[in-house]
């Protein structure tokens, strides 16, 4: 039976966990201000870090030559969970079905951004180290300040202006691509990368308190994630975390956890009135219960997960 170093595996399940409280509006109804620290804070680290994981790995894709064969396994996940949320979104009025389907209903934005991501990433392969770099900043950089413009009322376009594929998703996905081929995790030390995460966290936190302080109601694109995540990543993928386990499956967890509990959420809503913290326990466990169950039927149907 073979190792498997199960670190990120198992930091994928508490990022999914982080989405899942984000989307219960963890702490909300309790306390304000320790809501805005942790599920607008904190747990905002989820979907940078999520892209940032696939850009990690898209680098395979490019290497093979296979981005043919990944947009199809992309499109057809895609496509797929848009039929099986349809019931959610498709009775809606025209503007809201329309916007649902060329953007993506509720978490499934994530899956059409990466498939985005993915295709402009490809088309940029060949492009200076540098200048990736430089183009993850500036466009992290005016997706925060479009942000910035909403919650002042300058702008008042939608959630969709800046949280989306161009100025959430891409940096990250770049970022995560290029640590994979320039091997930035093993060019900073372990002290030194806790050091950078501790002062880095401190600064997401006090970000989150002013836009708690300001009623700023906006906190997708948070200026700290972009040093942070790719901190974060570093650290657990070079934490050595081995076990002897003879199965993938493990690492669909996240996955199916990310994928059900909108449903689980949609049920809970419809049936019970209970506050977010019970929501949000009731969804996890639910979600993570019938994710063993998607991973046995994705065994025999492949596109699911």
């Amino acid at each position: 039976m073979k190792s498997r170093n199960i670190s990120l595996d198992l930091f994928k399940i508490i990022l999914a966990v982080f989405v899942v409280l984000i989307h219960c509006f963890f702490l909300k109804d309790i306390s304000l201000d320790v809501y805005y620290l942790t599920t607008n804070g904190l747990f905002r680290t989820a979907v940078p870090v999520f892209f940032i994981i696939n850009g990690y790995f898209f680098t395979q894709v490019i290497e093979k030559k296979t981005i043919v064969k990944w947009m199809k396994r992309v499109f057809i996940l895609y496509f797929v969970w848009m039929l099986i949320y349809a019931p959610l979104w498709f009775h809606l009025d025209v503007k809201s079905i329309l916007i649902n389907f060329f953007v993506g209903f509720h978490h499934l934005w994530y899956i059409k951004a990466l498939l985005l991501c993915g295709m402009l990433l490809y088309v940029m392969k060949k492009m200076k180290i540098k200048f990736l770099f430089l183009i993850s900043f500036i466009l992290f950089f005016l997706g925060s300040l479009i942000q910035f413009l909403k919650n002042i009322h300058i702008l008042y376009f939608d959630v969709y202006s800046h949280r989306n594929f161009l100025f959430l998703g891409l940096p990250f996905f770049i970022l995560g691509y290029l640590i994979r081929k320039t091997s930035w995790q093993t060019k900073i030390s372990g002290k030194h990368n806790i050091l950078f995460i501790l002062i880095f966290t401190v600064t997401l936190l006090i970000e989150s308190y002013l836009h708690y302080h300001f009623k700023f109601d906006r906190n997708d694109n948070l200026f700290s994630l972009i040093l942070l995540c790719p901190l974060i990543f570093i650290y657990v993928i070079n934490y050595q975390c081995y076990i002897k386990f003879n199965s993938k499956s493990i690492s669909l967890i996240s996955t199916s956890i990310y994928l059900l509990h909108p449903w689980v959420m949609h049920f809970l809503n419809m049936n019970y009135k209970i506050n977010s913290v019970f929501l949000a326990i009731i969804t996890i466990s639910i979600s993570f219960a019938l994710s063993f169950v998607l991973i046995k039927i994705n065994e025999r149907i492949k596109y699911l997960l």
